[in-house]
């Protein structure tokens, strides 16, 4: 039995550029002071200025896939990928106990790995993309006329809602330049509280 997975350090992020901010300005709405105190030294530095740059996420991820590395699993080189940097890793087991067993084990040192190096930075790596609901209505149309001209059936005038329902009927290879293209349309922050 095998199993491919990607891995992924933050949902839609972006490569260097493509990104709204770059990092270039400090995220608004995120309490800095209590991440700073509830994560380790090594991502605490990286937040040290409240912002997060493209070149110290992509350390951060990187830290976390040596973690992974060195508690014995075999993860593929991160990369970025329609607008998301992570690292897969495929694991091989004779039968399916064997493979629930080390997908348990892998899970558990991911967690660790996450935990120790990208989790908080990638929560703010992931912030800095969010557009502000402003910003996400001036967006919308471009937003449509590229999903249909990426063959995705979704009305002119469509809301997130039916945006996002369109998306799900088809394959990212459908979608995911949209989703480069508007990074920060697609990245969508948990609600406060």
């Amino acid at each position: 039995m095998r199993v491919n997975g990607l891995v992924l350090a933050a949902v839609l992020a972006v490569a260097a550029g493509a990104c709204s901010n770059g990092g270039a300005e400090p995220v608004q709405g995120l309490d800095f002071e209590a991440l700073r105190g509830e994560t380790t030294d090594f991502q605490r530095e990286i937040l040290a200025d409240g912002k997060v740059g493209p070149d110290e996420y992509e350390r951060a991820v990187f830290a976390q896939w040596e973690c992974v590395k060195g508690a014995g699993f075999s993860p593929d080189q991160p990369e970025w990928s329609k607008g998301q940097f992570g690292f897969g890793n495929e694991m091989t087991a004779a039968d399916d106990a064997q493979m629930d067993e080390l997908l348990a084990k892998y899970d558990a040192e991911y967690e660790r790995c996450d935990h120790e190096f990208a989790s908080e930075v990638g929560l703010v790596w992931v912030a800095q993309l969010a557009m502000s609901p402003a910003e996400r209505d001036r967006a919308r149309a471009d937003v449509i006329a590229c999903l249909q001209s990426a063959g995705i059936e979704v009305p002119a005038k469509a809301d997130d809602d039916q945006i996002f329902a369109a998306m799900t009927s088809e394959t990212v290879d459908q979608w995911g330049d949209c989703v480069d293209q508007f990074p920060g349309y697609f990245t969508v922050m948990p609600p406060d509280g």
